[in-house]
């Protein structure tokens, strides 16, 4: 209903309508324009003179303004990004007084950026000084880091002096103690060797003199080693001393170190960054300026490649107005042949009747697309319309279904309900039941029996009323039959058919009064069966009490099983288990439904892309994809082809112009050498050199060629620009030329010299002379060679005539006329 509605909004139907009304009407505006046009045609036909003169007119400013609107064209792009967007008449003044702004701007931006260039250099300097300081202050520091760790190796020199210091402390100690030491062995010598020694530490006697004499002898032994122990402690104390010293000289250059690394690098550094940031930011203005100069400069030099269009187009379009003042002229002088004035030329006619009828085409086509949308549009609205009224009786019976759900679940409560009241009335009748099962019993044979007479009965009543209908038929059949023989006219049988009917009737009366019996009859059957249906379900009701009893009594013992396996368990747990679940299977049964619209929506893409598929565009698509990449490949095929013929043909023509090469370059040494008098240049030679060689290898570049004219000296090729005289210069352009003619002009044996001797000296000259006089020596047996000489030198000719092969002169003079 929502795509509906939003069809309906989309597109206005009433509008359409007059749309296409308004377009109709146009069109047959349009129709009657065109025939007028044709009529206007037909009279423009009978013009003469006049008309043929306008047109001229016409066509001349037509190739003007077409000349001017091309003009515009091709630089409107290009003034309104410098001018922005000018009339025409201000263009010249506007464009001129751009340039001269223009110069005045680029001459400023040339000037910042020399100041900010200026800038930049004096930044970098400073930065290449501060540079340089900081290499300085790091190198010191490096020697300074060294001269601590020469001393100091690995460790701080705080804690290398306090070890130095404690180890001197130790070393002085170990002094002095070995001094005491000497003193005090010698004194406890001295006190053994007394009568009656003691011990010197504990004052205790000798036993024997054994013991005195081997005391002794260590004493002695240790005053021995006490020596070397001394002169060990003294070097010890010396060296400790010496690095003591050695530490005390380094605080100094510690402090230095300390000031270095602390405050003159981090210094250095951060006028370093604040430089590189500023050299940075310069730089950006460099180049931004830049930019800025060399869009300006570009923007001057178009403006000044512009200004010759642009006052060509001034010129022009004052001859266009001077033209469109004779055409007004010509249109005023102009009558037509009825006395009325025309003011358009056929052209205009042709071209204002072609115009109309592209805008009927357009109209026609514009008419054709309104009224193809107009029918998609109610296409589409009829099979929307349909489905939603197909959607519409789908949801009628969800809601149907959904309300017979409602009322199951009503009918399950109150099912539940009655199950209740029945367990109460079955521990009822449970007493009851055992006197009533023998009358049970006994009224089923009853029902049994009463069945079996009332199936009996209703057979025959059933015979009956087919015999009656049988008879009913019967009368049907008499009556046609009596229609027909009242048409046939025939008395006699009339009266037996009415004797007949009237025992019918009889028969008839007596069959109904049967049936009113037998339906009476039929009545109480049906009410005594009725009664029976009522104690059959009573019974049944009493069997299904029974069956639920013993269900009852089964599903007691089934949950005392159950409780007896739960054990512990708590029920409100499995309550909340059991809605979890509940609602999970909602959660999924949704799910299953969202994935169903899903698949559905996957449906109806798959059955339109199908039918995209089954369209024009797409039909015979694999057939179509087959063609197109063996074509593809076809074509592939041929331009590996191309390019191998391209390749070889490549090949033959550079060895075509690698011969050619040295076929003009041996007929330029034969004619340098026998016309050339110097010893300065062996001869010369013309050089080429491929250029773009990497594009050469394609198809679509071609290969170019640099060629250039050197001299031999010495063997040595050198370039003859600007290295030799000029009438070397000429010399060699005579040479090359005639080598040139030498090389491809063999069927055409025409040499025009005009002013060969010019800026050739006199030895050059005859050399020249005698090489022209060979050349007709060895081409005078060609047909078609001829020798056309211009020159203003009467020697050189007197050196030509010397040859007998010259046929004539012709002198060429001015007189006073």
């Amino acid at each position: 209903e929502k795509e509906l509605t939003s069809l309906e909004v989309s597109l206005k139907v009433e509008d359409v309508q007059k749309e296409i009304h308004s377009l109709e009407g146009k069109k047959k505006i349009l129709d009657g324009t065109i025939t007028e046009l044709n009529s206007e045609m037909i009279r423009l036909h009978k013009q003469s003179e006049v008309q043929t003169k306008l047109d001229m007119l016409l066509d001349s400013q037509k190739v003007k303004e077409e000349s001017i609107e091309r003009l515009k064209v091709e630089h409107e792009e290009t003034i309104e990004s410098l001018l922005g967007p000018v009339p025409l008449d201000d263009l010249r003044e506007r464009l001129s007084t751009f340039i001269s702004t223009q110069s005045e701007s680029v001459k400023q931006g040339n000037s910042q950026q020399k100041k900010l260039q200026t800038n930049l250099s004096t930044k970098q300097a400073e930065k290449t000084s501060l540079s340089g300081q900081l290499r300085q202050k790091e190198d010191e520091l490096r020697d300074l880091d060294t001269k601590l760790s020469n001393v100091c190796d690995s460790q701080d020199l705080d804690t290398e002096f306090t070890e130095v210091q404690r180890n001197l402390t130790q070393a002085q100690e170990e002094r002095g103690c070995l001094l005491g030491a000497e003193h005090m062995i010698k004194k406890y010598i001295r006190g053994l060797e007394r009568n009656n020694p003691t011990c010197p530490l504990c004052s205790r006697g000798f036993q024997q003199a054994q013991e005195i004499r081997e005391l002794i002898l260590k004493l002695q032994e240790q005053l021995r080693k006490v020596p070397a122990n001394k002169r060990k402690a003294e070097e010890e104390m010396e060296t400790y001393q010496q690095k003591y010293d050695e530490i005390m000289q380094l605080r100094p250059v510690k402090d230095a170190a300390g000031n270095i690394r602390e405050r003159d690098i981090p210094a250095l550094k951060s006028k370093l960054k604040k430089l590189d940031e500023e050299i940075k930011c310069l730089k950006k203005d460099v180049e931004s300026k830049e930019e800025e100069c060399v869009l300006m400069e570009g923007d001057l030099q178009t403006a000044k490649s512009l200004q010759p269009d642009v006052v060509d187009m001034d010129r022009r379009r004052a001859e266009v107005r001077q033209l469109q003042r004779d055409i007004e002229e010509l249109k005023s002088s102009w009558g037509e042949p009825g006395g009325a004035v025309s003011g358009r030329a056929m052209n205009e006619v042709i071209a204002e009747k072609e115009e109309k009828q592209l805008e009927l085409e357009t109209l026609e086509k514009s008419l054709e697309l309104r009224r193809t949308r107009l029918s998609e549009h109610q296409n589409k609205m009829h099979e929307l319309k349909a489905r939603a009224q197909d959607l519409q009786g789908e949801k009628l019976r969800i809601e149907g279904e959904l309300q017979q759900r409602t009322k199951l679940e009503e009918r399950r409560a109150t099912l539940t309900s009655d199950i209740t009241n029945h367990q109460r009335d079955i521990e009822k009748a449970a007493a009851q039941l055992h006197p009533i099962e023998a009358n049970i019993e006994r009224l089923m044979q009853e029902k049994a029996d009463i069945t079996q007479d009332k199936e009996f009965m209703l057979e025959k009543a059933r015979a009956d009323v087919d015999k009656v209908k049988n008879h009913g038929t019967g009368v049907k059949n008499l009556n046609t039959e009596i229609k027909a023989y009242l048409q046939s006219g025939k008395p006699a049988q009339l009266d037996r058919g009415q004797q007949q009917q009237a025992e019918i009737a009889e028969q008839q009366t007596l069959k109904e009064n049967m049936q009113q019996e037998v339906s009476s009859r039929l009545q109480e059957l049906t009410e005594h069966i009725s009664g029976q249906q009522v104690r059959q379900r009573e019974l049944l009701d009493t069997l299904e009490l029974r069956r639920k009893e013993t269900q009852i009594v089964e599903l007691e013992e089934q949950i005392a099983v159950l409780n007896v396996k739960l054990g512990d368990m708590d029920l409100k747990n499995l309550e909340r288990d059991r809605q979890r679940l509940l609602g999970l299977e909602t959660k999924l049964t949704q799910q299953l439904h969202n994935a169903s619209g899903r698949q559905q929506g996957f449906k109806e893409q798959i059955r339109a892309t199908q039918k995209e598929l089954d369209s024009a565009m797409y039909k015979d698509a694999n057939h179509k994809y087959s063609s197109k990449i063996i074509e593809n490949k076809t074509t592939e095929i041929v331009n590996g082809d191309l390019q191998k013929y391209y390749g070889a043909m490549d090949k033959a023509i550079m060895m075509y112009h690698k011969s050619k090469m040295e076929e003009i370059n041996i007929i330029i040494r034969e004619l340098w050498k026998n016309t050339y008098m110097g010893n300065d240049i062996e001869t010369i030679e013309i050089q080429s050199e491929a250029e773009d060689a990497a594009a050469a290898s394609t198809i679509k570049s071609r290969r170019t060629y640099n060629y250039r004219v050197v001299m031999i000296k010495n063997g040595i090729p050198i370039d003859m620009r600007g290295r030799c005289s000029a009438g070397q210069k000429v010399l060699a352009s005579l040479i090359i030329r005639l080598a040139l003619a030498e090389t491809f002009c063999v069927n055409c044996g025409v040499l025009a010299l005009d002013e060969p001797t010019t800026n050739l000296d006199r030895s050059n000259i005859e050399s020249l002379a005698f090489a022209l006089v060979r050349i007709i020596r060895e081409r005078s047996t060609q047909r078609h060679f001829q020798l056309v000489v211009i020159t203003h030198d009467e020697d050189f000719v007197e050196l030509l005539g010397r040859s007998e092969h010259v046929d004539e002169y012709i002198e060429v003079s001015k007189n006073h006329e």
